[in-house]
């Protein structure tokens, strides 16, 4: 079933590749933490916290999914599929269904105007069909995404409120200790998992599969420690500074070319290959994002 609705959407699809090929290369999560990072500095760092907190909660769930249920992509299993790119993760749900409903969704709602729901939900649906369209995921990869992001993004937003509450009368240390916690369960669980299964290979009717367990997970520890970085700076800058990411046009586009390169010469600055180093670094880039970053705006008055 699910291949033959493949080929149908390749096929009727075929005309839209170019197009599809960009819409899929605007879908991978470096894009989404330059926009999450453009809203903290130049546009509402709390509803960034929101939509940030989402996108890196369900891209953590995304990942131990996949981790988890080791399905192929389809153009590993017949070679016939026109495969337009190729892919080292595995293929159930669909990251970039799940990314494109976690960030625009949340933006969406966040944002609360008519004519934005619209906009967003064409993105979302554009960005699911690309990847069928370009043969990297089945039809019902990307449905399982696009619904694992919804469910995210209702989740989160019902007890926003309540766990908010709840969570502010808690100590500084508590308040971070709950939030290492956290982070760290879809690490844990995924540990355990690897632990009582049974030795994993690459079964023999996979063809042109470049899946790698490890780097799957050393994916699992970036994000994990990027939400708890990105949270724990939110919480200190909330706490002991006042930001403020409204501005000129000039201040806001400062603030974010000056960030951009902040963040991005610690990540691509440090290069590391064991679990526990990657996980500092991409800790450390969270932290840059949610605090370092606007500390300095503060300290320099660019805030």
């Amino acid at each position: 079933m699910d291949f033959n609705i493949l080929f149908f959407i390749q096929k009727i699809g075929e005309p839209l590749i170019p197009i599809m090929k960009f819409v899929s290369l605007l879908g991978y999560g470096e894009l989404y933490i330059v926009l999450v990072a453009f809203l903290y500095w130049s546009i509402n760092y709390k509803s960034a916290i929101r939509v940030g907190f989402t996108l890196f909660l369900g891209t953590q769930i995304n990942m131990a999914s996949k981790l988890t249920l080791k399905s192929p992509r389809p153009y590993w299993l017949d070679s016939s599929i026109s495969a337009h790119g190729a892919e080292d993760s595995f293929g159930m749900p669909s990251g970039h269904a799940q990314g494109s409903m976690l960030f625009w969704g949340q933006f969406a709602y966040t944002a609360k105007k008519n004519w934005f729901y619209i906009v967003t939900a064409v993105i979302i649906f554009l960005t699911g069909v690309s990847r069928v369209i370009l043969g990297v995921h089945f039809p019902s990869q990307v449905v399982v995404g696009w619904l694992l992001g919804f469910f995210t993004i209702v989740t989160t937003n019902y007890f926003e409120k309540p766990f908010i509450r709840w969570f502010s009368k808690k100590r500084l240390i508590s308040q971070l200790a709950l939030i290492l916690i956290f982070s760290s369960i879809s690490i844990i669980y995924i540990g355990v998992l690897s632990y009582i299964q049974e030795p994993w290979s690459i079964p023999d009717n996979w063809i042109n599969c470049s899946a790698s367990l490890r780097d799957s997970f050393i994916g699992l520890i970036q994000v994990s420690g990027m939400l708890f970085g990105f949270i724990s700076g939110a919480i200190l800058l909330k706490r002991y500074f006042t930001f403020n990411s409204d501005g000129t046009i000039f201040k806001r586009g400062l603030r974010f070319l000056g960030g951009l390169i902040v963040i991005f010469s610690i990540w691509y600055g440090l290069k590391f290959d064991s679990y526990i180093l990657q996980y500092l670094r991409s800790l450390l880039f969270g932290f840059s994002i949610s605090f370092l970053w606007p500390w300095i705006c503060i300290r320099i008055k660019l805030s």
